[in-house]
Formats: C-alpha cells, sequence, structure tokens
C-alpha cells in the first residue's frame, strides 16, 4: 500500500486537512503487497515447492 502514489497523496491530503502529520517510509523501502507475494511465490518455486489443492469457503460475516 505504502508504494502507491496515489494513496500516499490521498491520505496525505487527508491527514493535513485535519492538522495530522503522516509519515510514510522512503518509495525506495516501500513495495506493493503483491509484488511481495508474486517474490515468495517465485522462491518457493525456485526451492521445489509443488502447488496445492485450494479449498476455501468465504464468509463476510
Amino acid at each position: 500500500m505504502s508504494a502507491s502514489t496515489l494513496l500516499r497523496d490521498y491520505f496525505q491530503e487527508r491527514a493535513g486537512a485535519s492538522g495530522l502529520e503522516l509519515h510514510f517510509p522512503a518509495a525506495s523501502l516501500a513495495m506493493d503487497n503483491a509484488e511481495m507475494m508474486a517474490y515468495l511465490l517465485w522462491l518457493k518455486l525456485e526451492a521445489g515447492a509443488k502447488a496445492e489443492p485450494f479449498d476455501i469457503e468465504a464468509n463476510l460475516r
């Protein structure tokens, strides 16, 4: 989330309007969650991990 310029700008604007000071990590230190998950998957596959059946029941209660 913190890698998103759009979200950074939005939250910075909202914080400023509320009189709050907001801090984000340097953009070079921030990653997108999807990017992190893809990297983790790549590492697991390189280490020989095999795909397993995926079974889930969503519950929004």
